[in-house]
């Protein structure tokens, strides 16, 4: 999936992630979908098929949280991302803390941005009013959460992959390949079943 980290400047290329849990992206979409249902439905009047999706990943110094309004089987999207500063070694703020914050600060920019219809079904952003084109501070419950709006399908990659496991018989040897060299660059060797571990 495609994701446009405030912070990927600061880190080594190579840096590890986690994808936010599924249950979790689910309730994100299903409180998206109750609090912006005349919203949803005005936009399904031009476009049926439209709808909200959510994703996000946690790093070592940072949470992003996507919502992206789309339209199934269309490449069109327009993506909200929220970004907090997160350290892992913190017990204060919590995870669910820092997400309840993030879902706070999109729900906000969503009604500002969900007054005008138009905007949402255009391949530009220059007819939104007021939106954060880049990483724009705001204040949620006493934590800064940073909010940009684009045009980007974060679901671009899956449905790529989709597409390729149905169609390319090299993508499973491919996608095989490209494991094992991943996994080289953590794995040093691996351990010997026979040999004690100290």
């Amino acid at each position: 999936m495609s994701y446009d980290s405030r912070k990927a400047l600061t880190r080594p290329p190579v840096t590890r992630y986690s994808d936010l849990p599924v249950d979790f992206l689910k309730l994100v979409v299903e409180v998206f979908t109750a609090n912006f249902d005349s919203f949803l439905k005005k936009l399904k009047e031009q476009k049926p098929s439209t709808r909200f999706t959510a994703s996000g990943r946690i790093y070592g110094d940072e949470i992003i949280l996507c919502l992206t309004v789309g339209f199934k089987g269309e490449l069109g999207s327009t993506t909200l991302r929220a970004s907090i500063d997160y350290d892992k070694q913190a017990s204060h703020p919590a995870v669910p803390d820092l997400l309840n914050s993030a879902v706070d600060a999109l729900g906000h920019s969503l009604t500002d941005l969900s007054q005008t219809i138009e905007p949402w079904f255009e391949s530009s952003l220059s007819n939104f009013e007021s939106a954060p084109y880049e990483w724009t501070a705001v204040e949620v419950e006493n934590r800064k959460v940073f909010i940009k709006i684009d045009k980007t399908n974060p679901d671009l990659d899956k449905m790529t992959e989709d597409w390729l496991k149905k169609n390319d018989p090299q993508y499973k040897k491919n996608l095989e390949k490209e494991h094992e060299e991943v996994e080289a660059l953590f794995v040093t060797g691996r351990p010997d079943p026979n040999k004690p571990v100290h």
